[in-house]
């Protein structure tokens, strides 16, 4: 009889050990300890004044996947992340045929805001609606991020007249230079009427 109650009490005993251990030790996945998800991330690009016409690409990185994006609120094109995690768009800027100043007319100093020629933008080779010059382009890259979280970039930039200090035809040129060499005109034709009047002084000596 005294065997069989020992018995029992070793059982007892392991039970009660067993159920601690099991209250002790972390539950096994899904239910263990749990990680801090990885936050969204953004990055912002100032990339200046663009002039217009011209070429250049922006970078966009640190993306995994596909990315989508927006070209001045107007949808864009879907791209895959590169092996480098950067998607690259080509940005090409050009005026746009009859609109006024585009070449740089007599109206240039007179009611701008009115006249004010209107660009052209594509990116990567797709056309989205023209803006007026001096217009500020805001480009944006959505997509998964390189710590898994979503990730948002964007830049931005203002276009301004290629050369805007450089005229664009030949009598425009020509009146530039005009200007320009004013002065050493007029001081070219005083010296002359000075020697001509030293020359009438000596004669008449």
């Amino acid at each position: 009889m005294r065997k069989l109650l020992l018995a029992v009490g070793f059982i007892a005993a392991g039970l009660t050990a067993t159920g601690a251990i099991a209250q002790t030790t972390p539950p096994p996945y899904p239910g263990g300890p749990t990680t801090t998800a990885p936050s969204p991330t953004s990055a912002f690009q100032d990339l200046g004044t663009k002039p217009v016409p011209s070429t250049f690409d922006i970078s966009f990185c640190q993306f995994i996947g596909q990315t989508e994006s927006t070209v001045d609120e107007s949808q864009g094109d879907s791209q895959q992340a590169g092996i480098n995690n950067c998607v690259t768009k080509s940005i090409e800027l050009s005026f746009a045929t009859g609109t006024a100043l585009a070449a740089g007319g007599p109206l240039a100093a007179t009611n701008f805001a009115q006249t004010a020629p209107q660009v052209r933008i594509r990116v990567n080779g797709r056309l989205y609606p023209t803006k007026p010059l001096g217009f500020t382009h805001t480009i944006t890259v959505r997509g998964t991020g390189t710590n898994g979280a979503a990730r948002t970039v964007t830049a931005i930039f203002r276009t301004v007249r290629a050369g805007s200090t450089t005229t664009r035809s030949g009598l425009a040129r020509t009146g530039t230079f005009a200007v320009q060499y004013a002065p050493l005109g007029v001081g070219l034709v005083g010296l002359g009427y000075l020697l001509v009047l030293a020359t009438r002084r000596r004669r008449t000596v």
